[in-house]
């Protein structure tokens, strides 16, 4: 009888471990796309040091503005024009960007 108590209890362990990790996955997957997560896309531009695009909740086209509590703005020196922003196909615009708290993290903005 013991014996048959102690499988049992292993068995349903391992099942509700189980489900808990798969819900708690499912769960993520379901947050992570209602908040956003990146997808990959295809930009056509690349921030400084090889960087990525800052988000929609920082950039407005090609222009940096901050976003709750976080500074954004242009950043210079990493084009060769010398300015934070260049023209690509059909005269649209890409901008490298700083966003900042304590520390800054470069990115670009772009007309989509």
């Amino acid at each position: 009888m013991t014996t048959q108590l102690v499988k049992w209890t292993a068995m349903h362990t391992t099942r509700r471990r189980f489900l808990a990790r798969g819900l708690g996955g499912a769960f993520a997957a379901i947050a992570g796309a209602t908040v956003g997560v990146p997808r990959a896309e295809a930009f056509p531009c690349t921030g400084p040091n090889g960087s990525g695009y800052c988000g929609d909740q920082y950039c407005t086209g090609h222009i940096c503005h901050g976003s709750g509590g976080i500074q954004c703005g242009y950043v210079t020196g990493y084009c060769p024009t010398g300015t934070a922003c260049w023209t690509w196909t059909s005269g649209k615009s890409c901008c490298d960007c700083a966003c900042c708290i304590t520390h800054c993290v470069y990115c670009f903005c772009y007309d989509k």
